[in-house]
């Protein structure tokens, strides 16, 4: 699980990606082709961390299906 309890609930792209495994590249086309949860905050990009573990269950694939 990405969350844990010491975690703040918002974090930037850079700890995002890395809690991910992804460059931040990557989470930027994502987050552009609308495929991956964010909030914004004024100019800010923020990653909820709850959230992007809900999107992640919820995207995974079985590898017979």
């Amino acid at each position: 699980m990405l969350f844990e309890e010491n975690q703040p609930l918002l974090v930037n792209a850079a700890t995002a990606a890395k809690l991910l495994g992804i460059s931040e590249r990557n989470l930027w086309q994502l987050k552009k082709d609308g495929n991956i949860p964010y909030v914004k905050i004024g100019k800010l990009t923020k990653y909820h961390i709850p959230t992007i573990q809900i999107w992640i269950d919820e995207n995974t694939q079985n590898g017979g299906n």
